[in-house]
Order: structure tokens, then C-alpha cells, then sequence
């Protein structure tokens, strides 16, 4: 079984979960929920202040958390961990991850990047954890209930995936959910 990831605006990244039973669908899509428009222009200027030769600059992202805005390091930390993601860095990726939760432990994406990332480091347990508190903040994101239904389904609970994938498919009929959901049923 394999899974991808697929933020919005990026490219997709594979996931290959531990489950080899074939009762598992072959391939799940994971979309991490699109983010606002000027929260992707204020990601791209931070990116380019935090890159240096194509990887992350840690001084850089303490110069912005020095600046002491909580929202601004917040997003610089999103993008130093979707940068370590993109070069396949999971474990750096989820530090940063981290990181900026602690400065906005209710950010929608930072929370469920890092859950794609955990689905992806194979810390299923962690990877439900994070997407349930995702879910919390927002309850309407279908892409977050999806993202929550691939952490129970990796994590051996399909009930529990189930319910959030049919959660997903209530806030917006979607085909490929219904798909899933006819072949793990």
C-alpha cells in the first residue's frame, strides 16, 4: 500500500505505509488543506529569508523568532519544515513542525504537515494525535478528516477511519473518498 501526500500548490510526495495486506487500497491520496492567500505570499517572502544554498538557514529562523512575533516564526518555522520535507528530512521536518507550535499550537497547517510528515515516518499513533487536534480546530476541513481517516487506517483502526473518511465525504462529496471508502468497507 502506498499513500501521497499532497499539499496544495506542491508536489506529491510518496508515503509507503508498513501494511502489506490485500485488503488495503493500493494507493490513498492524503491533501493537506489549502492555506489562505496571504498566508502563502507571507510563506514565500519568509522562505526566501530563511534559505540559504537551497536549505534552511537555523540563524536566519533565530533572527525571525528573535523579532518576537509569534505568527511570523510560526509561518517561518512551517516553511523550514516543509523545506526539510521537500528534501525528504522527515524527522528535521517534524522538529520545525513542532517548533512553530509551540509559538501557534491552533495553526491548521502546521498541525497537519506535521501529521503528513508522521503518517510518512510511519508514527501512525502520532500522526492520529496530531490530525485529531487538527480536526479540532477545524472541524469543517474535509481534507483534515481525510488526513485523520489515513492516520486511523495506518494506525490498524478502520472503524475509526471509516468514520472520518465518511465525516470528509458529509462536508464535501468527493469521489476519491468515496472510492476509499467502498474498498476498505
Amino acid at each position: 500500500v502506498s499513500t501521497r501526500a499532497v499539499p496544495p500548490g506542491d508536489t506529491v510526495s510518496n508515503i509507503s505505509s508498513s501494511g502489506s495486506s490485500d485488503s488495503k487500497p493500493e494507493r490513498i491520496a492524503i491533501t493537506v488543506p489549502p492555506e489562505s492567500p496571504e498566508l502563502a505570499a507571507r510563506r514565500a517572502a519568509i522562505r526566501q529569508e530563511i534559505t540559504n544554498v537551497g536549505r534552511v538557514d537555523p540563524v536566519a529562523l533565530n533572527n525571525i523568532e528573535a523579532r518576537g512575533d509569534a505568527t511570523l516564526t510560526a509561518v517561518a518555522y512551517l516553511e523550514a519544515g516543509r523545506m526539510e520535507a521537500e528534501h525528504n528530512d522527515l524527522e528535521k521536518a517534524h522538529q520545525y513542525f513542532q517548533r512553530g507550535l509551540r509559538f501557534a499550537p491552533e495553526n491548521q497547517s502546521l498541525l497537519a504537515w506535521d501529521a503528513a510528515a508522521l503518517l510518512r515516518l510511519k508514527k501512525y499513533s502520532d500522526a492520529a494525535s496530531e490530525a485529531e487536534r487538527a480536526v479540532r480546530v477545524s472541524p469543517n476541513s474535509p481534507d483534515l478528516y481525510r488526513l485523520l481517516g489515513m492516520a486511523y487506517y495506518e494506525e490498524d483502526k478502520p472503524n475509526d477511519a471509516i468514520k472520518a473518511w465518511q465525516h470528509a465525504y458529509k462536508l464535501r462529496p468527493d469521489a476519491d473518498v468515496q472510492e476509499l471508502l467502498a474498498r476498505v468497507q
